[in-house]
């Protein structure tokens, strides 16, 4: 019997991108909030690509800010990816929008406006707290049950409590809210009052001795 790959993470290097982007569109294709930003079944794929491409491509791994799992020893693949903003990332996020704000409007035209309106309403229910921030993790669904998220998980965790600094994320799917609180999440609230589908608030205290 062949054993499963070995999962390291590794910060990504721009050299990953195109890996980053693919996974991630694959991780996200039947997610509710990209079936919400993309509801047209024949393009949500080339479009949720174009977004991570975006948002993934030209600000995060450029900047330090995702991880990917690959596989070890022999092929180095990128079978999932996280992005993480530490506090401090958080507070230069709206001087980064407006960087990317010419490349979101090609993507989303007309509905540009409601988007924002609706992550701007999910922003607004980020706790006050200086915290880490999970923004986003996705495993290729070719390596699911693998120990891919959990793997990339525990490493952003592992620098969070380096710093002795409380954790959020938000979880478009509420199947994945025990999974997050094996690793110490607690569900804190809903976010809904907007046609964006239903988040759910997770807070995971500051960690460490």
């Amino acid at each position: 019997m062949s054993q499963a790959p070995t999962n390291q993470v590794r910060a990504a290097h721009r050299a990953d991108t195109a890996a980053v982007v693919r996974t991630l569109t694959r991780a996200f294709h039947d997610d509710p909030v990209f079936r919400w930003l993309f509801p047209d079944d024949a393009t949500r794929r080339r479009d949720t690509a174009r977004f991570f491409a975006i948002y993934a491509g030209l600000d995060h791994v450029p900047a330090g800010r995702c991880e990917v799992a690959v596989t070890e020893p022999s092929t180095g693949t990128v079978r999932g990816a996280a992005i993480w903003h530490s506090p401090k990332d958080r507070r230069a996020a709206p001087l980064e929008l407006l960087r990317t704000a010419p490349h979101y409007l090609s993507l989303f035209h007309r509905r540009l406006p409601r988007v924002v309106r609706a992550l701007a309403h999910v922003e607004r229910q980020a706790p006050a707290q200086p915290h880490w921030y999970l923004a986003d993790i996705g495993t290729d669904p070719a390596a699911r049950g693998q120990g891919v998220g959990s793997a990339l998980l525990r490493s952003g965790l592992a620098r969070a409590d380096a710093e002795r600094m409380p954790t959020y994320l938000e979880s478009s799917s509420v199947d994945n809210i025990a999974f997050y609180e094996r690793f110490g999440f607690e569900l804190c609230g809903e976010i809904t009052g907007t046609d964006y589908p239903t988040m759910y608030r997770m807070w995971r205290p500051a960690q460490g001795a």
